[in-house]
C-alpha cells in the first residue's frame, strides 16, 4: 500500500484528487464538495487505485479537513500540518493555494526522500523553484506539480497541430490573476511550445492584464488574464492566411488525467516530468509578476 497524505492552509482542488484517488462518498460529496462536485458525477466513487491510497489530511482549517476526510475517505485528520510525519507517509499533496508556502510545505518531505505532489502554482519564483528542484535531486524524491491542464485532451490535440506547423503567434486567454490562474495559460505553453530562451513582458496588474512571451525563433505568445467573464481557457494559433483555435474547457477530463499521473508516479509505475518545467514555468511567473503592479 501506497500511503499519501494532504497538506495545506487555504486547501484548493481538495475533493477533486482526493476524490480521485480514494475514492469518494456520494452522499457527502454533494453535500460538501460544491463545484468539485461536479468533477466526479456520474462516476462509481471507486479508488484509482486500491493500492495508493491518501490516509491522512493535515490541516489548520479543521472543519474543511474533516469535510474532505468525510466525503474522501480520508482515515486521519490532523489540525496542525506539522502533525504530520513525513516517516508516516510514502508520499503528499500539497494543496495548498499560496504558492509562497509551497517550499516550507514540500522541503521536509523532500528531505525525506518521499513523493511530491504541488498544486498550482508549483513555486511563484525562481529560487524556490530551484530549492524545490535541488532537495528532490539531493534526496532521491519523485517531485511534480503545477497545472491539470497539461493533462487536457484539448490541450494534447493543440500539440498536436502546432508541431506539425509552428504559428507565427498564438494567444491565450483565461480567467484569474496572474500567480495562480495564469500559471495554467504558461503552463499550456510550455507543454505545446517550452519555454526555453523565452523573454517575457507584462502590463496591467496581478488581477488583470496581460503577458508577452516572445521566443528566440521570433514566434511570439500573447496571453491575457483576469477575464471575469470567461471560466475557462483558449487558445488561439495565427498562421498569417488562417486561424485555428481551441477551447480547453475539459475539466473532469484533465482533473481525472492529473489523478491518475499522480497515482502511477507516486506507485513508481511512472517518472514524472522533467524538473525542469517547474523551474521554467517559475521563471515567467516570476518575470512577469514583477512587472504588474
Amino acid at each position: 500500500m501506497v500511503r499519501l497524505g494532504v497538506i495545506g492552509e487555504t486547501l484548493i482542488h481538495a475533493f477533486i484528487y482526493p476524490g480521485h484517488i480514494n475514492g469518494f462518498s456520494a452522499p457527502e460529496m454533494s453535500s460538501f464538495g460544491g463545484w468539485m462536485n461536479d468533477m466526479h458525477a456520474g462516476r462509481s466513487g471507486d479508488p484509482l487505485d486500491p493500492d495508493v491510497r491518501i490516509t491522512a489530511i493535515a490541516s489548520t482549517d479543521g472543519e474543511r479537513a474533516e469535510r474532505i476526510a468525510a466525503a474522501c475517505r480520508i482515515d486521519a485528520v490532523h489540525p496542525r500540518i506539522a502533525d504530520l510525519d513525513p516517516d508516516s507517509v510514502d508520499g503528499v499533496l500539497i494543496l495548498e493555494d499560496d504558492g509562497a508556502k509551497h517550499p516550507e510545505l514540500a522541503l521536509p518531505f523532500l528531505r525525506a526522500g518521499k513523493f511530491v505532489f504541488i498544486d498550482k502554482p508549483a513555486a511563484v519564483s525562481l529560487a524556490a523553484a530551484r530549492t524545490l528542484e535541488a532537495a528532490a535531486r539531493r534526496h532521491g524524491a519523485r517531485l511534480m506539480g503545477g497545472s491539470a491542464l497539461r493533462h487536457s485532451p484539448s490541450v494534447a490535440a493543440a500539440r498536436h497541430a502546432l508541431t506539425v506547423q509552428r504559428p507565427g503567434s498564438v494567444a491565450v486567454s483565461g480567467p484569474g490573476h496572474w500567480f495562480n490562474y495564469a500559471c495554467h495559460t504558461v503552463e499550456v505553453l510550455e507543454t505545446v511550445f517550452g519555454l526555453g530562451g523565452v523573454e517575457v513582458c507584462a502590463v496591467g496588474k496581478e488581477a488583470r492584464g496581460a503577458a508577452l512571451l516572445r521566443w528566440p525563433d521570433g514566434m511570439t505568445a500573447s496571453i491575457a488574464f483576469g477575464g471575469a467573464h470567461q471560466p475557462h481557457f483558449i487558445l488561439r494559433a495565427e498562421y498569417g492566411d488562417r486561424t485555428e483555435s481551441w477551447v480547453i474547457d475539459d475539466a473532469r477530463e484533465y482533473y481525472l488525467g492529473l489523478s491518475q499521473a499522480i497515482v502511477d508516479v507516486a506507485a513508481g509505475r511512472a517518472t514524472p516530468p522533467s524538473t525542469a518545467t517547474l523551474v521554467g514555468i517559475a521563471r515567467v511567473l516570476e518575470q512577469g509578476g514583477a512587472l504588474l503592479a
